[in-house]
């Protein structure tokens, strides 16, 4: 009875860990939709600027295209951060439920010994390949999203710096 109580914990956990992935990466995105948005508003705002200052320069226009400049790298480094925070969560939030739905059409034990070290991609193939006996469409716009965000999880998570010239 205790087996059965701690295994439905476990999954309950699982299932939990790719809900709040998910609701994170749906807020960081909605936070990046809403920086982009007054990004935009203020590059307007410094081309407004700019053209004011070839016709006249002074010092309230100066220090009104200071505090804009400081604005526009404020937003650029706010959607950095969250454009980082999107790619890993949402890398999370498909990794944790591929896991979770091998596990509940497989079996945990079978997930641990045999697909837990695979890579996602291959994950997300042969998990799915098992759990409903149908080839997975990689011909599909599916899998090179996938792969794609996977090669963009990889960048930031195995980051390699280089000299720049």
């Amino acid at each position: 009875m205790l087996d059965k109580i701690h295994n439905i914990e476990e999954q309950l956990l699982r299932e939990n860990k790719h809900y709040i992935y998910a609701n994170m990466t749906r807020e960081f995105y909605q936070k990046f939709i809403n920086i982009k948005q007054k990004l935009s508003l203020e590059y307007n705002s410094y081309e407004k600027i700019q053209k004011l200052l070839k016709v006249a320069e002074n010092n309230q226009l100066l220090n009104k295209e200071y505090k804009c400049i400081k604005k526009l790298d404020k937003y650029e480094y706010d959607l950095e951060k969250l454009s980082i925070s999107i790619i890993i969560f949402a890398a999370l939030t498909l990794e944790s439920y591929i896991y979770d739905y091998g596990a509940r059409k497989l079996g945990d034990s079978f997930m641990k010994n045999h697909l837990d070290k695979l890579d996602p991609i291959s994950k997300v193939v042969i998990i799915v390949e098992l759990a409903t006996q149908k080839k997975f469409p990689k011909d599909r716009r599916v899998y090179g999203l996938i792969k794609e965000l996977n090669k963009s999880r990889n960048s930031l998570v195995h980051y390699k710096s280089s000299k720049k010239i």
